[in-house]
């Protein structure tokens, strides 16, 4: 039986994720801070299913809490990443900002460093990192959410990159969703939007399409794929008429 570990499981698209996995015959370790949910997630699935507590903006009890995860599980194929803080109503202070590194930039990468050194010291594993679209480009509402969206790509695309040159059997995919019917996503106004509802996934039907790319082993995916069509055009936008779009 694969193994796979979800962190920030307790909501959104790491719940549906871990739930998609747990339904297609994994074992399944789940990862958040909110223990009452995880418990109830853990009683909900299908097959085998461990729970840890985790804050991820405290480095070392993540990376032990991982450590806990993988001897619950007897291992680890997958490290599926999706914890995340955004900041949708778009105030801006050092405080909310060093809040999103906390967790975005600096949790999110002990996690990764973490996995990759127990996939390595294995010779082969998986890592996968919920990015976003909003890394794309940068915005006004909300700067540092974009700004560690696209650290992210850099950095997974890096670790990719490393697995090649060090011949790893570790493959490295970057997933970023667009516009998900989430707590975190704030898509109200999109979904009345007669025009655009169709962009919209609930996190069931997105994580459907993320395991199937994580099975495939995909390095870099948009879900839905209409974003795939949308990046090139997007990144090529001249600077002036985006800022007058933004």
């Amino acid at each position: 039986m694969k193994k796979a570990v979800v962190i920030g499981a307790s909501s959104g698209i790491g719940e549906a994720v871990a739930r998609e996995l747990s339904q297609r015959g994994w074992a399944v370790g789940v990862a958040a801070r909110r223990e009452q949910q995880l418990e109830a997630l853990v009683a909900d699935l299908s097959g085998a299913a461990h729970s840890q507590v985790m804050d991820i903006k405290d480095t070392d009890n993540a990376r032990a809490g991982l450590d806990a995860l993988i001897r619950a599980l007897g291992g680890m194929d997958l490290l599926v990443i999706s914890a995340a803080l955004a900041n949708p109503r778009g105030e801006r202070s050092w405080e909310i900002e060093k809040a999103q590194i906390d967790v975005n930039i600096t949790g999110f990468t002990a996690l990764a460093c973490h996995g990759w050194d127990y996939f390595a010291s294995r010779g082969r594993g998986h890592l996968a990192g919920i990015s976003s679209v909003a890394g794309l480009r940068g915005n006004r509402m909300n700067p540092m959410y974009a700004a560690c969206k696209a650290y992210m790509f850099r950095y997974l695309e890096g670790l990719r990159l490393r697995a090649l040159h060090e011949n790893l059997d570790i493959k490295v995919t970057d997933i970023r969703p667009g516009f998900i019917d989430t707590a975190m996503d704030g898509t109200k106004h999109i979904k009345e939007a007669k025009l655009l509802r169709a962009i919209v996934l609930p996190p069931d039907k997105a994580a459907k399409q993320i395991c199937d790319a994580l099975e495939k082993g995909r390095r870099t995916v948009y879900v839905p794929e209409v974003w795939k069509t949308v990046e090139l055009p997007y990144q090529l936008i001249p600077d002036f008429l985006y800022e007058k779009l933004m």
